[in-house]
């Protein structure tokens, strides 16, 4: 398996501080990490892919990239993919910091 990463969603006009500028989901091939950068800050979580694959019964990386994108691929991504990990009991890590 290889490492994949894909921006989901940015911000379609210019970014004022603090306004989310991307999220990006990657998946390697333990782990899956949905992450949101702004000018001044970032933040991730990061789970177990083949419970999360589970959760979202999809079989292959391609589905799940895809359903990564369709459900958490918003300025929202990033608080949505936490909520959902925690919905589904799936275990989870999260970073978060400022520049």
């Amino acid at each position: 398996m290889d490492y994949i990463q894909k921006t989901i969603w940015a911000t379609p006009e210019s970014v004022k501080s603090h306004d989310i500028d991307v999220v990006v989901a990657e998946i390697t091939e333990k782990s899956v990490t949905i992450s949101e950068e702004t000018s001044t800050s970032s933040q991730q979580v990061w789970c177990n892919r083949e419970k999360l694959m589970e959760a979202l019964k999809v079989h292959t990386e391609e589905e799940l990239m895809a359903e990564l994108q369709n459900r958490f691929g918003n300025a929202c991504g990033y608080d949505n993919a936490k909520q959902f990990m925690e919905d589904n009991g799936i275990e989870f890590n999260w970073y978060g910091g400022s520049n």
